[in-house]
Order: structure tokens, then sequence, then C-alpha cells
């Protein structure tokens, strides 16, 4: 066990961090939307972290708090214009500024901001326990609850003296928030910034360990991206067919189990508990 943590630390490190950043879009998807832009605060929180920490000297703790802060008032200043959307103009929306946030020519990627790469497996599992954990006891607080009504039945929620787009605006700026500290984990794992760590095909990978894990269970971007990086240890020859085979593999579970594999743990679950109960 030792020896394959040793050989793939990279791959373990990995797995946090895509948990993480499917957090970021499994909290917005908790109220009723679905963001397809979040690897652009993620970028933010990554160039922010590596030029402060690199360029400014800044110890890499507070540079990269920097970096969460940065993309979280980024997704505050975008909820503004978004959160009053309805599902398909939100999803366009920030899918555009993905896209845009992901060009060379609008952050500057590859600016020759280096740091030595850093290997921070034991701090990158302990934030994804403290945010699911976070996420968990927020989920069962009268703000997740709201976050619940809102995705369920809109006009309900509002009858029940609920602000819809505020509860949409809040989720926005946790995500981006939980994607700047993804991108930021990017940075100092990586020791430099490149694009292609933040192309879109980055938002389907997060999308993908979601809807994988289960969008209903806080577990389930830790349990998608897992399954994710195992089909990379299984087969590695998919590596360079991302582009196809995410989506692909997105395709088949929301038409063949669409609750992700939390919702057969939860059947288990359940299945005694309902005979016990006749």
């Amino acid at each position: 066990m030792g020896m394959w943590f040793a050989l793939h630390r990279g791959l373990v490190d990995g797995i946090g961090i895509d948990a993480i950043m499917g957090m970021s879009v499994w909290i917005v998807l908790s109220c009723g939307r679905v963001p397809l832009g979040n690897t652009a605060f993620a970028a933010i929180g990554a160039l922010v972290t590596i030029d402060l920490a690199a360029s400014h000297r800044w110890p890499v703790v507070f540079a990269a708090l920097a970096g969460v802060l940065a993309a979280a008032a980024a997704a505050y200043v975008l909820g503004f214009a978004v959160a009053r959307l309805g599902a398909v103009p939100f999803a366009v929306a920030t899918l555009a500024f993905g896209v845009l946030v992901s060009d060379d020519a609008v952050l500057g990627f590859g600016s020759g901001a280096r740091l030595a790469p850093t290997s921070s497996t034991p701090l990158i599992w302990l934030l994804l326990v403290l945010v699911s954990i976070g996420a968990w006891r927020f989920m069962r607080s009268p703000g997740g609850r709201a976050f619940a009504a809102v995705s369920q039945d809109e006009d309900a929620a509002r009858g029940a003296g609920l602000d819809p787009a505020r509860a949409r605006h809040l989720a926005f700026v946790a995500g981006g928030a939980l994607a700047g500290l993804g991108g930021a984990l990017i940075a100092l794992h990586q020791g430099i910034v490149i694009a292609q760590s933040f192309a879109f095909e980055q938002n389907v990978a997060a999308l993908a360990a979601v809807v994988i894990g289960g969008c209903a269970s806080v577990a389930g971007p830790a349990i998608g991206a897992v399954v994710l990086a195992a089909f990379v240890i299984a087969a590695p020859g998919l590596v360079p067919y991302r582009a196809i085979f995410l989506p692909a593999l997105l395709l088949v579970f929301v038409l063949a189990l669409p609750g992700g594999l939390a919702s057969i743990a939860d059947r288990l679950v359940r299945r005694p508990a309902a005979s016990a109960s006749t």
C-alpha cells in the first residue's frame, strides 16, 4: 500500500482537488442551477495564489486565502447578473464566462510566475473533509432547506417568503469560493498556472464527478472523483480522449443512473429499514 501511494501520490492529490471542484458545482446544483463555468473561478484563484506567492513572496497560506477570496468576489459580482436568470440562460451565461476566462489573452496564463511544486496530500484531504462536513451541516440548516425548496419548486419557495434569487446568489458565491480553493491547490500542486488546467473540459470533469457520485449526496463529488481516477488507473489509454470519454460517461449515468452511485447505497440502506417496518 505504501509503495502504491508513493507511485500514485499525484493521483491521490488530484482526486482530492477534483472532489473539491466537484463540491463547487454541487453546491450550485443544490439550488437548482447547473454551473458550466466554475473553472473560471478556479483560474482566478490559481492566478492570484501563484502571483502573490511567487512574485510577491507571500506565505502560501495567505496567498491561497487571497485566491479564494478573489474567486468569491468575482462570483459575487457575476452573481448579480445570473442569479435571477432561468435555468437555460444561467447555464449559457456561466458557460460563456468560463470560456472567456479560460482564454490566454484574458487572464494571462503562463506569465512566468513559478513555485516549487508542493505535494500536500494530508492538507488537500483535510480541506475536502472540512468542506464536506460544512456542506453537510449547512444543508441541514435553514439556509440549506431554503436551497432545497428553491430547487424543488421556486414558486412555492417564493410563496413561503423565500427569495430564490438571493439563495442562488449565495450558492453561486459559495461555489466560486470552493472553485477558487481548488484552483489555489492546483497552482501549489503544479507550481505553475497553465490554461489547459482550466479549460471547459475540466468543468465537464467536475460535473461528471457530481453526477457519477450522486447529486443528492454531499459525498457524491468525492465518490465520483474516485471513480474517474479508477478509470485512469484501469485504462490510462483513455486519458488522451477525455474530451470524448467524459461527456459519454456523463450521458450514460444521466440516462441509466440519474441518482448516481450514492443512490445505490441509499437504496440498500432503505430496503432493510422498509422490511423491518413491515
